[in-house]
């Protein structure tokens, strides 16, 4: 096959855009590309394209195709430089995660080993207070496992067609290419995560390359239509330009938003000519060097990004991003003329043996490390000086307790919820924060003769209206089931009839604008019942959003976590949480507010403040209040007269009564 510098040129396209948009650049508070996912769709693209023509060529000149020889170039394309990475990650993983993030690490390495990591990360990310995907250092091997299931199954499809059914082969390409585009719009809509992950839903992206093999093969490129030749690569690009600027995550993706690069990509394989400009610009010096780095590129660029957010905190500022994207330029530089072409090209590294004794040293090395991580669990004694193994573990322990103590999506029962045997029904509602809380409060108050049902509606999209929760749009697909069963709960009116008191544990509740639907929930659940009392939870200390949290903090200064404490910027001091952005949308709703950082702190000097609870941090990332942590201020407050369950403050109910508490 003749060299095409445009193909390099749109891998260079795809990969910058992949960067640009993982970097998460911002313009007037935007992502730059939105859309910058789909350039791993032109890689899906261009590899049905070439592997497609390769077997093509390879069947016309030989009569047949050595699936044994496929499988040998696949892996020298793929693996050298992959486990290169992986090898040179592991020292950064050891220093900078914690156990916990370390045998995800491990895990993450293992499946990445066998591609089967779009299998992992699918079931890995769909757990309920999963860390953010910024910080795996290994997620977007996802896409490397999809095209190594393509390589696997799609040479044998390829031979059964070719030898035995060539004279449907392009009906059936098209069945098989029209199948998969609907499978994935239709799954997209039931389980997004697992569209965007597993092969069935891309099959046909691949696809649409190969028959765009399968076309050139019968219709060589010719220039003789000059209107063609000028227009459709300038159509390709503007499609794919499009689509990086105004495709979001939330769009049906993949699905028929997505044939907006597959098909801008597939107007330029077929129709490149010398005379387009677009084709020029693709063919260029500098762009054909980035797309022949652009396998190692993508490679380099996610671990990096991933350690230096661990590191230096989520919101990492432009010159950082910059500084990041040429480290791993150069990173990609090295890799790929030391590890990736030598292993293609060079003479000695050539021979089939040398490879697979490389191949398999590597290969064990990275296996047993992982393997070794997971069982001795993360190597729990790296940081036992700055938070104790007993401590990591109760941690642990407690993180889903709310669960087993609590009704909630998992296992409401509504003849105990309802029984008699109950003095008090409260509701615990919120976001990500609400399960700490309902394990403080569950934990606190459950031998007075109390039942709770704490649920939480992150990745729910919903509305009040007309005096019942309903959806704006499809709820994200990880929580749905949670999300149906919530739902129904908070639409019963004997559910909201029942209950006692009813308590908001939210992020920031007057200053953050996802809060505002909470408000109405409020507001329709007290007009079911005027006698429910309703508490709303103020902030403890918080880090910079920004920050790389307070177990990074705890790390780089090996201290605990009063360095956290000392290092936290909300609340603000003397900060009225009436001057907040969204206090007046709770205007009409009885309610007390309880600040929780003048009922716990000694004076009004943060110092004065609990800072841990039995070795453990009273966060651990930037705002979550770890359950232990919770359960320590709960009871603290309720030993200094602060009762969240409201006996005390119920006779002299009025509008917006504050809990401010007192200093000493």
């Amino acid at each position: 096959m003749k060299y095409r510098r445009e193909i390099d040129g749109l891998r260079a396209v795809a990969v910058i855009a992949v960067i640009v948009y993982h970097a998460e650049f911002t313009l007037n508070e935007s992502l730059l590309l939105r859309g910058g996912f789909l350039g791993v769709d032109i890689f899906f693209v261009i590899s049905g394209f070439l592997i497609t023509f390769l077997m093509i060529d390879e069947f016309q000149k030989t009569g047949r195709v050595s699936i044994s020889s496929f499988y040998e170039r696949r892996a020298r394309r793929i693996l050298p430089a992959l486990l290169f990475v992986m090898f040179i990650s592991i020292p950064f993983a050891w220093f900078f995660l914690l156990p916990d993030q370390l045998i995800d690490y491990a895990q993450s390495l293992i499946s990445s080993l066998l591609f089967v990591s779009n299998f992992y990360w699918n079931y890995s990310l769909q757990q309920y207070g999963v860390e953010s995907a910024l910080f795996k250092p290994f997620l977007h091997t996802w896409s490397l496992a999809v095209e190594e299931q393509y390589y696997i199954i799609f040479p044998l499809i390829f031979i059964v067609l070719y030898r035995w059914l060539k004279r449907f082969i392009i009906v059936l390409i098209f069945i098989g290419f029209l199948s998969s585009l609907l499978f994935s719009e239709w799954m997209t809509l039931q389980n997004t995560a697992f569209s965007f992950y597993m092969l069935p839903s891309r099959f046909w992206e691949f696809l649409a390359g190969g028959s765009a093999a399968y076309i050139l093969h019968l219709y060589p490129q010719k220039s003789n239509n000059v209107l063609l030749d000028k227009t459709m690569p300038t159509l390709g690009i503007i499609l794919i330009f499009y689509s990086f600027f105004f495709t979001t995550l939330d769009a049906t993706h993949p699905g028929f938003i997505t044939l907006l690069p597959v098909v801008g990509t597939i107007l330029i394989i077929l129709f490149a000519n010398e005379k387009s400009l677009v084709i020029k610009f693709l063919s260029s010096k500098y762009m054909t060097s980035i797309g022949l780095i652009s396998y190692s590129l993508y490679l380099w660029h996610y671990p990096v990004f991933a350690f230096s957010r661990i590191s230096w905190g989520a919101g990492l500022l432009d010159y950082h991003k910059i500084s990041l994207i040429l480290l791993s330029i150069l990173l990609a530089i090295t890799s790929y003329y030391w590890v990736e072409r030598p292993f293609r090209m060079s003479p000695r590294l050539k021979s089939k043996k040398y490879f697979i004794v490389s191949w398999i040293i590597v290969f064990s090395l990275i296996l047993c490390f992982s393997t070794v991580v997971i069982v001795v669990d993360g190597f729990q004694n790296r940081y036992d000086n700055i938070f104790p193994i007993s401590s990591r573990v109760i941690n642990t322990e407690s993180q889903k307790k709310w669960l087993n103590q609590t009704q909630n999506h998992e296992n409401f029962d509504s003849y105990t919820f309802f029984s008699k045997q109950y003095k008090k029904r409260v509701l615990i509602l919120g976001d990500s924060h609400t399960a700490a809380w309902a394990y403080g409060i569950s934990t606190t108050y459950k031998q007075d003769s109390n039942i709770f049902l704490a649920l939480s509606y992150l990745g729910c999209y919903w509305k009040v209206d007309n005096d019942k929760v309903s959806n704006i749009g499809p709820n994200a697909a990880k929580y749905n089931d949670r999300c149906n069963v919530n739902k129904e709960l908070l639409n019963s009116d004997q559910v909201a009839e029942s209950l006692d008191t009813i308590i908001l544990a939210s992020y920031r509740p007057f200053s953050y604008g996802v809060n505002l639907f909470r408000f109405d929930l409020l507001r329709l659940l007290q007009r079911k019942n005027p006698k429910v009392n309703i508490v709303i939870l103020g902030d403890y200390y918080q880090l910079p959003v920004e920050s790389i949290g307070c177990w990074g903090l705890m790390q780089r200064n090996m201290s605990n976590a009063r360095i956290c404490l000392e290092s936290s910027d909300f609340p603000p001091p003397h900060y009225d949480y009436k001057q907040g952005k969204y206090y007046h949308n709770l205007d009409g709703v009885n309610y007390v507010y309880v600040n929780i950082i003048n009922n716990v702190c000694k004076s009004r000097d943060r110092n004065s403040c609990p800072y841990e609870f039995q070795g453990i941090p009273f966060i651990i990332d930037t705002n979550h209040l770890t359950p232990l942590f919770t359960r320590y201020i709960t009871e603290l407050m309720r030993d200094r007269g602060v009762d969240l369950l409201m006996k005390k403050v119920k006779e002299d109910y009025r509008l917006n009564i504050t809990l401010e508490g007192h200093h000493e």
